[in-house]
């Protein structure tokens, strides 16, 4: 089990702490971020599957964090959650 020590180092189940990147990061949090809608909404894993026409075993992988959504895959998402994808580009924090 790790635990998150701040927002680039997890300390994993033995003790050590792990750097992690900022892609890994944003996925993550794209990822919870669904995942706190989906489950705001009512729906389950097999209703996300249904509606975007995704297996529910790569629902399920991407939840889990196995697997990094394409922009296509979360354009799919986020219309079986009734919503819509938005892209930004923001300038970076000097």
């Amino acid at each position: 089990m790790s635990k998150l020590v701040n927002d680039y180092t997890v300390r994993t189940g033995d003790g050590r702490l792990v750097t992690r990147s900022e892609e890994h990061l944003h996925r993550e949090l794209i990822v919870k971020d669904y995942i706190r809608l989906r489950k705001e909404k009512g729906l389950t894993q097999q209703d996300i599957a249904d509606r975007s026409g995704i297996a529910r075993s790569n629902i399920s992988r991407l939840e889990k964090g196995g697997t990094t959504p394409s922009l296509e895959v979360l354009d799919r998402i986020a219309k079986a959650l009734n919503m819509e994808l938005k892209v930004q580009f923001i300038e970076e924090k000097k």
